[in-house]
């Protein structure tokens, strides 16, 4: 049997004060050896309770590691930061001028601190003082610009709970947010000058198309069990013609590459045209009344031709339908373009999402990419910005796709639904037995009377 030493504590190795040896020896019966081994002992699971008790009780921070230290940080001035970053950096990690990002705080720090009040700690103290608005809205743009939660942290000099928490704070202060708001005009007036825009980008004299509309693969990483929300197994979430697990994004945009209307949520297998039906869009769309006489959709072969829907011809290799098909792709060529623009704009799109994120708060982190995408065009700029070089890094360690270029087109996102299904055929065969009656007939015929043939190819290298 092992001996303990004189005044060691036998669990914590703790030395005992001996006046409380013989306090408890006058008031007991328990001979000096016992007390040797029981004091202790007593003493240390006094401690443990004392320890338990006022966490209960509410004396110690939520969330934290019972007798953990709490870690001195010196918050670090946003202002001073963005001093020292210059314009040419700030838009880089920022995707948008210093101007915009203020403009931003403004218009969302009323409701962020609604939010905040929401999820404000409700015991605790905050040694190192709170944390601002414009430092969460500085973590939540690093974090959607593709940068790394850890180096996030560090350079606002935050614990790196705070940088999720800050994601979602802007993400529900945005999604709170009716400025931001999208939504597809329904005054007849509005969609005629949506129309002329598309017009006046059109080199055959197209007015019709009023929008243009297509999907694309928002990626994530393989879910572990049934997806809530979707009923369905993690499988479904596999796209075949990508290769990757996502969920599919279908998004309407106009002429300036503005989203007007985004639905997210469906499974990663899911044609186009199968998200395109369940959409809430397409029942607007197939309303009477809604959409101003003559106006259509411009969609790729994913889609089928309707009233309200224009797609190219499949298979034609020249002719009036082939000079269609290339006016036809130089409107809903803009959505493709939009996609572009958003990848480019929020690299954590080029990767996939954290495996803990729920699907229910990736369509509502999604949505919100695409408010702030509408936000940089309409008060900030269209024009693509490369990729920080530290995020496009942290973006190929966690295997996603870097950036080469800020031309290219994200090809391995855009277009991930093209996979036909039963129901697209059937509805594709009784378009074309319909096909005199429809939009794109007359489109056709405007092509034919007018003379218009593709371009030649351009040879210059």
């Amino acid at each position: 049997m092992d001996t303990l030493v004189d005044g060691e504590d036998p669990i914590f190795g703790i030395d005992e004060d001996p006046d409380d040896k013989q306090l408890l020896a006058a008031y007991g019966d328990m001979d000096a050896e016992d007390l040797e081994i029981t004091i202790p002992a007593l003493a240390s699971a006094a401690s443990n309770c004392s320890v338990y008790l006022n966490s209960f009780l509410g004396t110690a921070a939520p969330g934290r590691r019972l007798g953990s230290p709490t870690i001195k940080r010196r918050r670090r001035s946003m202002h001073e930061l963005f001093q020292e970053l210059g314009p040419s950096t700030f838009r880089r990690m920022y995707r948008m001028r210093e101007e915009s990002f203020f403009l931003l705080l403004d218009k969302l720090d009323a409701t962020m601190n609604k939010v905040m009040n929401r999820k404000k700690r409700t015991s605790g103290a905050t040694p190192n003082g709170d944390i601002t608005n414009m430092a969460r809205l500085s973590m939540a743009l690093r974090w959607f610009a593709g940068g790394d939660k850890l180096d996030i942290a560090a350079l606002h000099c935050v614990h790196v709970n705070e940088v999720y928490k800050s994601v979602w704070c802007v993400v529900d202060a945005v999604n709170a947010h009716r400025d931001f708001d999208i939504t597809f005009p329904t005054d007849h007036n509005e969609q005629q000058k949506m129309a002329a825009s598309f017009a006046a980008k059109s080199k055959c004299g197209f007015e019709n198309v009023v929008a243009a509309v297509d999907g694309m693969l928002v990626w994530i990483n393989k879910p572990s069990d049934k997806i809530e929300g979707l009923g369905v197994g993690p499988g479904k979430c596999y796209c075949g013609r990508k290769k990757k697990y996502g969920l599919q994004m279908q998004a309407v945009c106009d002429a300036n590459r503005r989203f007007v209307d985004v639905y997210v949520g469906s499974p990663g297998s899911a044609s186009d045209f199968t998200v395109w039906l369940d959409s809430p869009l397409r029942a607007l769309v197939e309303t009477p009344g809604f959409l101003k006489d003559g106006l259509v959709i411009a969609g790729d072969n994913a889609y089928i031709n309707t009233l309200h829907m224009v797609c190219p011809f499949r298979s034609i290799k020249g002719g009036p339908k082939d000079a269609f098909n290339f006016f036809h792709s130089q409107l809903r060529i803009n959505i493709e373009c939009a996609f572009g623009m958003l990848v480019h704009k929020w690299g954590c799109l080029r990767k996939p999402m954290p495996v803990n994120f729920k699907v229910a708060n990736i369509n509502r982190l999604v949505l919100v990419l695409c408010k702030l995408h509408n936000f940089c065009i309409d008060y900030d700029s269209k024009t693509k910005l490369a990729l920080h070089e530290d995020d496009n890094i942290n973006i190929g360690l966690a295997g996603g796709l870097t950036q080469l270029s800020v031309r290219e087109q994200p090809r391995e996102l855009i277009g991930a639904g093209h996979d036909p299904d039963p129901e697209h055929r059937s509805a594709r065969r009784r378009a074309n037995a319909l096909l005199s009656e429809l939009p794109v007939f007359k489109m056709l015929q405007h092509i034919e009377k007018e003379g218009y043939q593709r371009p030649p190819t351009n040879t210059r290298r």
